[in-house]
């Protein structure tokens, strides 16, 4: 494992890729710490480490005298609906340049071939950028696409529009709709030496899954928008509040600027 990500990091981001793709499942026992002090070559305290990072991300829990478990149960947060995509909100105000791209035809990883619904050894195209302002790199993207889309597609189309534009105006499919997970992470290495961070500066990784009508999968995205490079501030009406429970809280009568 020579690399100047710390030990520790990369086995908490072995065992999450683990964990995402099902090779390990809800409510299944992780090997002892001695097992995987031997499995990985590393001390019991970088082992320790690793498995607290994953604890306190909720992937992992630890029962007294029995072990580490996978979490048999995601957590759900109640969902809210945006005008338009999230990167495109991201980016609002905000002349974006691309800093470099490339294309190339690759075997998908799980989640991409699950979405597609690939069979073993069918690829995809890999279209991957990274995007700035102001010269500075801040936002690394990859999308796939079937290749049947895919290999119609051009550096140049990517230089100048988003990949919204290149597949309704240039492919001429009609998107009808686009589900968006957002989390805070810290970056994947080929994301630290693309944006020209290191592992302690968060990132907002945004996931997206793009269907024609009848569910057609489209493109599935997977973005990293630098977080010291976007902040935001939002405004909302007293009657849009929620309570603890997350239940929007409706105001009776009217309200007026001025007193009556």
């Amino acid at each position: 494992m020579a690399s100047p990500i710390p030990l520790y990091f990369q086995i908490q981001r072995i065992l999450r890729e683990q964990i995402e793709t099902g090779q390990l499942k809800p409510g299944q026992k992780l090997p002892s710490e001695e097992e995987l002090c031997k499995r990985f070559g590393v001390s019991r305290i970088t082992i320790k480490r690793a498995l607290e990072g994953l604890v306190a991300e909720d992937l992992l829990y630890r029962r007294r005298g029995k072990g580490t478990f996978v979490t048999e149960k995601e957590h759900k947060m109640q969902s809210f609906s945006l005008i338009g995509p999230l990167g495109a909100i991201f980016c609002k105000g905000q002349v974006m340049k691309l800093h470099w791209a490339e294309i190339e035809t690759v075997l998908p990883p799980a989640a991409v071939k699950k979405f597609f619904s690939l069979k073993e050894g069918e690829k995809v195209t890999k279209v991957t950028r990274v995007r700035g302002f102001g010269g500075v790199p801040a936002i690394y993207s990859i999308n796939y696409l079937s290749t049947q889309n895919g290999s119609r597609i051009e550096i140049k189309d990517i230089e100048k529009h988003s990949m919204c534009d290149i597949i309704e105006k240039k492919l001429r499919v009609r998107i009808d709709s686009m589900r968006q997970i957002m989390r805070a992470i810290s970056p994947p290495e080929e994301v630290c030496r693309a944006l020209f961070i290191d592992i302690s500066t968060p990132v907002f990784f945004i996931q997206s899954a793009m269907t024609a009508r009848g569910g057609m999968p489209l493109n599935f995205t997977e973005s990293y928008f630098r977080g010291d490079k976007f902040k935001y501030h939002f405004e909302f009406k007293r009657d849009q509040f929620s309570d603890e429970k997350g239940n929007i809280m409706q105001q009776s009568g009217k309200t007026h600027d001025d007193a009556e």
